[in-house]
């Protein structure tokens, strides 16, 4: 298949929406719960504030999963809030059982030798 130069641009934005869409989630700071992951613009909101315990990290990686201390921040953060009344969270898929299954796949119709 031969993808035209002018349509790839397209099918990246139209895969940038479907993963925009599903990849975050608004919440109320109390459905928070240790070990979501909070978005990097939720964060960046809640940088200037200056209170300790908040998360501080822009990344949305596994390592900025949110603990008890930060949950109990972030709704104190929030009761200070006035127009903010959601937080923004990622939600994270785990590849590796999909990369698993296609190895399997793959080594069952012969294809990895």
């Amino acid at each position: 298949m031969v993808v035209n130069s002018c349509s790839f641009p397209r099918i990246v934005k139209l895969s940038w929406q479907l993963i925009s869409r599903y990849n975050y989630l608004e919440i109320s700071a109390e459905e928070l719960k240790p070990g979501m992951i909070p978005a990097a613009a939720s964060v960046a909101l809640m940088l200037p504030s200056g209170m300790a315990d908040l998360p501080s990290r822009l990344s949305e990686d596994l390592s900025c999963r949110l603990t008890e201390k930060q949950i109990a921040a972030i709704r104190k953060w929030f009761s200070k809030q006035k127009d903010v009344k959601e937080i923004t969270i990622v939600r994270k898929i785990p590849f590796a059982i999909f990369i698993m299954l296609g190895y399997f796949l793959f080594a069952l119709m012969g294809i990895l030798r």
